[in-house]
């Protein structure tokens, strides 16, 4: 996946001389970027800390405000001599940043609500954040370009803004990037797996042994594929334990879940037995119906203490190795945004 920019980032800080020169015209816009910086982190950093786009409703909001009391402002101010061109643009830059907050990010939240229901539905979610910041990027290079014409013509010096937000916000797209293209690996077995566990429960035989054979399958190619992924800055923690979760789920649909799946075989015979033993009489009862009877129940209960010790074995490793992702994902976001 394309390593993206954040959503918005005001790059340059401008140097403030008087009332009269050009650079504090410049100074005096750039003045209300830094709270859009802000607000524009505190949705970032909800947005990506959480996959759900509900939670991240509020800081959205209040970009949009400050975006729109931003403009507001900027509107009001004079021209520079004559020359509107700056302030034409970024209130240009504003509106089209918030038509993009109220419209492309609501496309964002309406997908999320169906992202589980498939791999190609995550990989389609994922992707449409990544065009939406896209698109943001885009837009704030018009003004950056118009920032720097500006400048040049004026002969304004530009000072890259080396603050704590912009050195979060310019990394902060390289580093979910990242994260979504090792997620991605974890998820796509992840889904089989829960297809797959689905199918069990609902006593469908047939279909859980055929999520178990693909389970197997991504499994092994997502591990491979890992492989060719670099560490982030040299960290390979998140790598290792996105290794751990496809390692757990190919051993599970290897060396337990066969066994788990004939189990449920194991019980119709057993249940088969069972029927026709009570749909006869006693005097009616051979003793080949008595053996075949004791026989599967023997071999029933068998089945029954293996499925329930595999099962909180599966149950008890599975848990220990998500625990570990969320953990890998928490300590990357925190160490590296």
């Amino acid at each position: 996946m394309k390593r993206l920019a954040g959503l918005i980032l005001f790059l340059f800080a401008f140097t403030s001389y008087s009332q009269e020169n050009p650079s504090e015209y410049m100074g005096n816009m750039s003045a209300y970027y830094k709270q859009i910086n802000k607000d524009t982190w505190d949705y970032m950093k909800q947005s990506m800390r959480s996959r759900n786009g509900k939670r991240a409703e509020k800081r959205r909001m209040d970009l949009v405000k400050t975006m729109q009391k931003s403009r507001y402002e900027i509107n009001k101010m004079p021209a520079y001599k004559g020359d509107a061109s700056l302030r034409k643009s970024v209130v240009s830059f504003l509106d089209l940043a918030v038509y993009s907050l109220n419209n492309d990010y609501k496309k964002i939240v309406d997908l999320e609500e169906i992202a589980e229901e498939s791999y190609d539905a995550m990989e389609a979610y994922l992707l449409l954040k990544e065009k939406v910041n896209e698109k943001s990027d885009s837009i704030f290079q018009v003004l950056k370009t118009a920032e720097t014409e500006f400048a040049s013509k004026y002969d304004i010096k530009m000072v890259k803004d080396d603050s704590r937000i912009a050195k979060k916000l310019n990394n902060g797209g390289e580093v979910i990037g990242y994260y979504n293209d090792i997620f991605l690996l974890m998820y796509k077995s992840q889904w089989y797996e829960r297809q797959m566990l689905g199918a069990l429960e609902a006593n469908d035989f047939a279909e859980a042994e055929q999520y178990r054979q693909t389970l197997e399958l991504t499994a092994k190619e997502d591990m491979e594929r890992l492989k060719l992924e670099e560490p982030f800055n040299g960290d390979s923690d998140l790598i290792e334990k996105c290794h751990r979760v496809l390692e757990f789920l190919y051993g599970e649909a290897v060396r337990y879940m066969p066994d788990q799946i004939n189990f449920f075989l194991v019980k119709d015979e057993f249940e088969d037995a069972k029927k026709t033993i009570e749909s006869k009489s006693k005097r009616s009862l051979t003793q080949s119906d008595v053996d075949d009877y004791n026989q599967k129940l023997e071999k029933f209960n068998a089945a029954v203490n293996e499925f329930n010790e595999t099962n909180s074995y599966l149950n008890k490793h599975r848990s220990k190795r998500y625990d570990e992702w969320t953990n890998s994902a928490e300590a990357f976001f925190d160490k590296y945004i």
